[in-house]
C-alpha cells in the first residue's frame, strides 16, 4: 500500500493561488499540487539567476542630509546621490526640498535660429539642420515654435 504525503500548507496555498477561481478542472489540481511539491531549484544551481538583494531602510542623519545637499549644490546628480547614500531618488528630492534647494532640470539649450533659417533656405531637412546645429530634432522644432510665438 502506498502512503500519501500530506501536502504542506505552503504547497496547498501555492496551488490555490495558481488555480484561483478555476479550481474545478478535473485532475489539473492534482497536477499542480505535484508540481508545487517538486524540490525548488536553488539559486546556486543556476548561475543566471541573481538573488534579489534585500534593501534595508536607510535613515539619514541630519549631517548626512546636509552632506547630500552640499553635494547636489556642488554638481552631483540626484541619481548619483541616491546611489551613494543608498536611498531612493524621490527621497533625495524630498531632502533637497526640505533644505529649500531648487532642483536642476534639463539644461536649456540655445538654438541659433539665424543659422537654422540659413540652412533651411539651402534646402536642408529638419533632421539635417538639427545635426548641423548640434541639437536634437525635437529641440529644434520647439525652438522654432517658440520663435514663431515670440515674434
Amino acid at each position: 500500500m502506498q502512503t500519501r504525503k500530506k501536502p504542506s500548507k505552503c504547497s496547498t496555498s501555492f496551488v490555490v493561488g495558481l488555480m484561483r477561481r478555476y479550481s474545478n478542472f478535473g485532475d489539473r489540481g492534482k497536477r499542480l499540487r505535484r508540481l508545487a511539491e517538486l524540490p525548488v531549484r536553488g539559486v546556486e544551481d543556476d548561475p543566471e539567476i541573481v538573488p534579489e538583494q534585500v534593501r534595508l531602510r536607510v535613515i539619514l542623519s541630519a549631517e548626512d542630509k546636509q552632506q547630500l545637499a552640499e553635494a547636489y549644490l556642488a554638481g552631483s546628480t540626484i541619481r548619483e546621490l541616491a546611489r551613494r547614500f543608498g536611498i531612493n531618488r524621490e527621497t533625495v528630492s524630498k531632502i533637497l526640498a526640505d533644505h529649500r534647494i531648487e532642483r536642476r532640470y534639463h539644461q536649456t539649450v540655445t538654438v541659433d535660429m539665424e543659422r537654422a533659417r540659413e540652412l533651411q533656405a539651402q534646402g536642408l531637412s529638419i533632421n539635417e539642420i538639427a545635426a548641423a546645429l548640434g541639437v536634437g530634432r525635437t529641440t529644434l522644432v520647439r525652438a522654432r515654435r517658440a520663435a514663431r510665438l515670440g515674434s
